[in-house]
Parts: structure tokens; C-alpha cells; sequence
């Protein structure tokens, strides 16, 4: 068994595994992390990917055609979806300096407007996503 060790431990997590890595996002830590799990019974963490201090990474998607992973936050934090690279032959995690809103100097996309509110909601929060024919490279 295997313990991420963190601040505190609270939350969910929908965790991707992508070939012998498993990449597990960490609310509480503002993190992603990728662990070697080819050997089941050792994982070893290799890679860890910090966020900014108000985006709480919540659940990850893997593109089964590219590196990517789709990173979106938990409630609680900024309605924004981040993107993720993988390198399948190291493990190592970095963030997509290109997705990101026209004109913004902050990675991601930010989901908080009008046109995304229903009703008399007062904030949206993407809650899931995956790829797809449409979007593969």
C-alpha cells in the first residue's frame, strides 16, 4: 500500500492510469502526481505538478491519441480546466502552456460565465470530461 502524504486529506479523486503510470490528482496538496506502478506491490512516485492556490485538482481524463490529460477542479476551488502533459517513457507531468483563454496570461480554461450559469446558480464548476474522435490530434 501506498500513502500520498499531505496536508490534509479531503475530497475525491478520479485518478487516470496511462500505461504503468497511475496520475492521481490532490486536491489538498494543489497537485497531480504520477506513479511507476509497473512493479504493483512498490509504486514510486515520479512526478509531481503543483497548481496555483485556488485551483484544487479534482478528476483527470487521459487522451488515449496524444499525451494529454485533462485536469478539472474541485468545488471549492476556481472553475477552470487545466491541461496536462504526460510523458509515457519517464512519467514526468507538465502543464499546457498553450490552453488557455484568448488574451489570458493564466493557463487554463476558466468556466465561470454567464452563458455556463443555469438557472439561478451562481457558479459553475465542470464536473467531468473526456476525449473523443472529434478532438484527437
Amino acid at each position: 500500500m501506498h500513502a500520498l502524504h499531505e496536508p490534509h486529506s479531503e475530497g475525491c479523486a478520479v485518478a487516470v492510469v496511462v500505461g504503468h503510470y497511475w496520475v492521481v490528482p490532490v486536491a489538498s496538496g494543489r497537485a497531480i502526481v504520477s506513479m511507476d506502478v509497473a512493479d504493483a506491490a512498490h509504486p514510486v512516485e515520479v512526478s509531481r505538478l503543483r497548481s496555483d492556490s485556488t485551483f484544487y485538482p479534482h478528476w483527470l481524463s487521459a487522451d488515449p491519441a496524444s499525451d494529454r490529460i485533462v485536469v478539472g477542479s474541485a468545488d471549492g476551488g476556481e472553475a477552470r480546466v487545466l491541461v496536462a502533459h504526460l510523458d509515457r517513457s519517464t512519467g514526468k507531468l507538465t502543464w499546457d502552456e498553450r490552453f488557455r483563454d484568448r488574451g489570458s496570461s493564466r493557463r487554463g480554461v476558466d468556466l465561470d460565465r454567464p452563458e455556463l450559469r443555469h438557472g439561478s446558480a451562481s457558479h459553475v464548476m465542470g464536473h467531468a470530461a473526456l476525449f473523443g474522435p472529434a478532438f484527437a490530434r
